[in-house]
């Protein structure tokens, strides 16, 4: 039997207009009321998660949601972290001097906002996308080599993004996590931080085993939480190559793909 569920939220959960739809909505209440926990899993910081986590009355004392694509683990109450990895300020600095050789947009996270180089249509996203502040500083002198960085990340069109990645050092790819996540960001991460660590690191705090884990995403850096989960479910809009990653593919964000396993393979409806 099912006792958590991990579910990514754009291209998973959200629909292409950024909203839950209601036949998921009713779905996870039902699956909630079976007693089975809901974790959002997602690459979006926790400023950018908290109007979906009242939509599904999921703010409470033993509620958790994972952030910045596993870097973090918050109760969604107290907003205190239980879990969380990071990289240094030297490392920040260090990636945002590659970001510059390869002429490509940068920014990253701390804690409280956003912080960049310069303002762009990227970290205008971030606001009206995440709900969170931004803020503008010179880098190479505003952070100390010591600082705690939640992550980094290169954004740019699709194009020039492509060429971009292909000249990133392999030493970057040994020394972080360092990943596509959507088509215009890359994005370094503590090498130990992955939704699939974050989710291990939940479940032994909730004592859930993990064949008792379904995970829904549609995205490559879903795939290692598709594959720790007992069932990992790769939606009907996720790529061929990660659906392949899968152990079970569903319908599409757009049609209730959450809603359609819910019924099937929990509450056998």
């Amino acid at each position: 039997m099912f006792k958590l569920i991990a579910l990514d939220m754009d291209g998973t959960l959200l629909k292409g207009d950024n909203t839950i739809s209601q036949e998921t909505k009713k779905a996870i209440k039902l699956a909630k009321e079976k007693g089975i926990k809901i974790v959002i899993t997602t690459g979006r910081p926790i400023q950018g998660v908290m109007n979906y986590l009242e939509d599904l009355d999921l703010i409470n004392d033993d509620e958790y949601v994972i952030t910045y694509n596993g870097s973090s683990i918050y109760n969604t109450k107290t907003l205190k972290p239980i879990v969380r990895s990071g990289l240094t300020g030297k490392d920040f600095k260090d990636i945002y001097k590659l970001s510059k050789s390869l002429g490509v947009e940068f920014h990253g996270f701390i804690d409280e906002c956003c912080i960049a180089p310069k303002e762009n249509k990227y970290t205008d996203a971030e606001i009206q996308h995440n709900n969170i502040d931004v803020k503008i500083i010179d880098i190479e002198n505003d952070i100390n080599d010591n600082d705690f960085i939640i992550k980094a990340m290169i954004l740019d069109e699709k194009e020039k993004l492509d060429q971009a990645v292909k000249k990133i050092p392999k030493e970057y790819f040994e020394k972080y996590n360092a990943l596509r996540t959507v088509s215009f960001i890359f994005e370094f991460m503590n090498k130990n931080c992955s939704k699939s660590n974050a989710l291990k690191a939940l479940c032994k705090h909730l004592d859930i085993s993990q064949t008792e884990v379904i995970a829904f995403g549609d995205g490559e850096n879903d795939i290692d939480m598709l594959q720790f989960a007992e069932l990992g479910v790769a939606m009907g809009n996720a790529s061929n190559y990660v659906q392949s990653k899968a152990d079970y593919v569903t319908l599409s964000n757009e049609e209730n793909g959450i809603a359609d396993v819910i019924y099937k393979k929990i509450l056998n409806i």
